[in-house]
C-alpha cells in the first residue's frame, strides 16, 4: 500500500486484519482472504512512514497489485498517492492497482484533478467506519486473478 501519512492507510488495514492499526513505525503484513475469487492477498503497510519512503523498500519490486490511499479531504494527499502510482509504475511496470479516496465523515472532498495511469480505480471508502475497503479490495483481487 502507498500513500501519505494519515491518509488512511493503517485504518484500511485494520479494516482488512480485524486488529486495531499498531501506533509503532515497521512494516506491517496483513493477509486478506477475497471472498470472490477467494484469493489470499498480503498487504503491506508501511507504519508512519511516508510515500516516498515506501517506494525505496525492496518489497515494491515483488508487488502483484497496488493500493494508493488518499485523504479526500487534502489536496496534497491527492497528489501524494498520484505520484506514488506513477512513481510505482515507473520502477516496477504498470500492473493491476487502485486509489482509495478516504473520505473521513462530514469532510468536503478536495477539489483536484488527477491524472492517474491508465486502468487504476478509484474506489470512495471511509476507512475509520470501514466503509468500501472490503469491496475495493475484492474488486483488485478479482483483477489480479484475471
Amino acid at each position: 500500500m502507498l500513500g501519505d501519512r494519515h491518509s488512511g492507510r493503517s485504518s484500511v488495514v485494520s479494516v482488512l486484519s480485524g486488529k486495531p492499526c499498531p501506533h509503532h513505525p515497521g512494516i506491517q503484513v496483513t493477509r486478506w482472504r477475497a471472498p470472490e475469487p477467494g484469493a489470499v492477498l498480503e498487504i503491506w503497510d508501511v507504519n508512519s512512514r511516508s510515500t516516498l519512503e515506501s517506494l525505496g523498500q525492496t518489497f515494491l519490486a515483488h508487488a502483484h497489485g497496488l493500493v494508493a490511499v488518499a485523504d479526500a479531504g487534502r489536496e496534497d494527499s491527492l497528489l501524494a498517492a498520484q505520484r506514488a502510482l506513477h512513481a510505482a509504475f515507473v520502477m516496477i511496470g504498470p500492473r493491476p492497482a487502485c486509489l482509495l479516496l478516504n473520505q473521513r465523515s462530514g469532510d468536503a472532498p478536495a477539489a483536484c484533478d488527477l491524472e492517474l495511469p491508465a486502468g487504476v480505480a478509484q474506489h470512495r471508502i471511509d476507512a475509520a467506519k470501514g466503509d468500501g475497503v472490503r469491496e475495493a479490495f475484492a474488486a483488485l483481487a478479482r483483477e489480479l486473478a484475471g
